[in-house]
């Protein structure tokens, strides 16, 4: 019964196909299945990649860093951020039909990564579909004409630069007369990994006597530099037997003063070097607002409390046997109270399980303003070679579902399962985690700043006292470097506004 029931089921399936066929043969031919409507099943936001878009398992090739493979090719690894982004990668490329192939090179580690990407672009070196760069150096090759405009309308951009897995203050401040050349967001995960927070020991606040509860006062909005200043203001030990002050002390709080802290701190309380007006054009702005009382008041951290020890590349402070900066080090040490230090510290960190610590955001200069942070320099930013021709549309569908994976994928994973549970010492640590990485924001002149004959360095050196003595005076740089950095500036923008496009390939 069940075997006849069976074959009178088959049957009438392919008498329905005769008559789907007979009825299509009306009127025109049918050649191909009937397209898709490209609409996303997916959560979230959706992108205008079409879900029938498929590649026959071409190669797509992806220029990066040696230093970035970890963050965009992990190894076969059990590590959970490892394990997302292998699942991310297969599902880009199951997706698609696709055969992802990332090229690490060592040049990456100097000024000659971005002679490799010119020659890509321009003849007598491999030709790449995505470029990965430094951002601090990859920013400089934009004004070359060398990158595709995301913005650009056109069928074959399946980018959304307005969709969630793009940092949206990157989109809307580094887009000079709506042109964006780079992306960074989900896909990017080194612009969180490389974010400067402050660390603080949960152990230590009872020895000092501070009673507060720090997270509180973050998620209220108070935790600014003159509140943190007065918990570390008298707080030193002696440990080294040495009359003066050394690194090897204790202190209420361990101060970075290179690139991975100053650099965030000025972002931190408000000063940004050039920002984006509403008619497009571009104005240096590191003087505005409030900008020289929050420079002093950085200042006056660094080198008015005694319970703050600030370590300079003159004075061979950068080391770090198990993280990357002596302020990280000191911590891990249990030297201090507080200390700066990059977020995947806390990776390192959480090895030590009697290390309890807590994450807050850098400290503002203005309660009634929100958090903001730029990440070190070095974080990657992704680029497409602006000669693609006819393979635009397979590079912007494949960034485009890159993207997208990412903030599907890696995000929950990144945010949720590993920072907020395997790498905090308790479920305290990850109440402030959302807040950092929300406050994550970017600026024309911070990100243009090898452009605009660094400017950040100069800030930078000016607390710091590379080179010459510290000073709490914005207006001593200003006098002197702001006629330099405009003419600069402009230099970018008529660059910008002139350059002639590499032919497609």
């Amino acid at each position: 019964m069940k075997k006849t029931f069976a074959m009178l089921i088959a049957m009438l399936l392919v008498l329905a196909t005769l008559l789907c066929s007979c009825n299509g043969d009306k009127g025109e031919e049918q050649t191909q299945p009937p397209q898709d409507t490209g609409e996303e099943t997916l959560p979230g936001p959706p992108s205008k990649v079409p879900a029938d878009l498929k590649f026959s398992h071409q190669e797509v090739t992806v220029l990066l860093p040696a230093h970035a493979k970890e963050e965009f090719d992990a190894d076969n690894s059990t590590a959970v951020i490892d394990k997302a982004i292998m699942d991310r990668n297969e599902a880009v490329e199951g997706r698609l039909e696709i055969e992802l192939t990332y090229l690490p090179r060592d040049e990456a580690n100097t000024g000659a990564y971005q002679g490799v990407i010119r020659n890509s672009i321009l003849g007598g070196g491999d030709s790449y579909d995505i470029v990965t760069g430094n951002a601090y150096y990859t920013a400089a090759l934009a004004a070359e004409g060398l990158f595709y405009d995301f913005n650009t309308v056109a069928d074959d951009n399946y980018v959304s630069t307005d969709l969630v897995w793009y940092n949206q203050s990157f989109v809307k401040d580094t887009a000079y007369k709506n042109q964006l050349y780079f992306l960074t967001g989900d896909l990017t995960i080194s612009i969180y990994d490389r974010t400067p927070v402050v660390f603080f020991n949960e152990d230590e606040l009872d020895r000092w006597q501070i009673t507060e509860n720090l997270y509180n006062v973050a998620l209220e909005g108070n935790w600014t530099i003159e509140y943190l200043q007065t918990l570390v203001q008298n707080v030193e030990e002696n440990l080294d037997g040495l009359d003066e002050k050394t690194k090897d002390d204790y202190y209420g709080l361990f101060f970075n003063g290179g690139s991975m802290n100053i650099d965030a701190m000025l972002t931190s309380v408000g000063i940004r070097l050039a920002t984006i007006q509403e008619d497009g054009s571009v104005k240096i702005s590191w003087t505005d607002g409030t900008a020289s009382d929050a420079f002093a008041k950085i200042y006056q951290l660094m080198y008015e409390s005694t319970g703050v020890y600030t370590g300079t590349v003159a004075k061979g402070t950068y080391y770090g046997e198990a993280t990357n900066y002596y302020s990280e080090q000191a911590f891990f040490e249990r030297r201090s109270i507080f200390s700066f230090g990059m977020l995947n510290a806390a990776k390192t960190f959480a090895l030590t399980p009697d290390l309890h610590y807590g994450i807050l955001p850098l400290p503002k200069y203005d309660a009634a303003k929100p958090y903001a942070t730029t990440p070190q320099d070095a974080h990657s930013v992704v680029a497409l070679p602006r000669n693609l021709g006819n393979n635009l549309g397979r590079s912007t569908a494949v960034l485009e579902t890159l993207s997208q994976q990412s903030y599907l994928i890696l995000r929950p994973v990144y945010h949720e399962t590993a920072y907020k549970v395997r790498y905090a010492s308790s479920a305290e640590t990850g109440k402030l985690f959302d807040t950092v990485i929300e406050s994550v924001t970017f600026d024309f002149g911070t990100f243009y700043s090898n452009s605009l004959q660094n400017a950040t360095h100069k800030l930078r050196n000016r607390l710091s006292g590379e080179g010459t003595a510290a000073s709490s005076s914005l207006t001593g740089v200003t006098i002197m470097y702001t006629r330099q950095v405009q003419g600069k500036l402009d230099e970018l923008l008529t660059k910008f506004d002139t350059m002639e496009v590499p032919p497609a390939a």
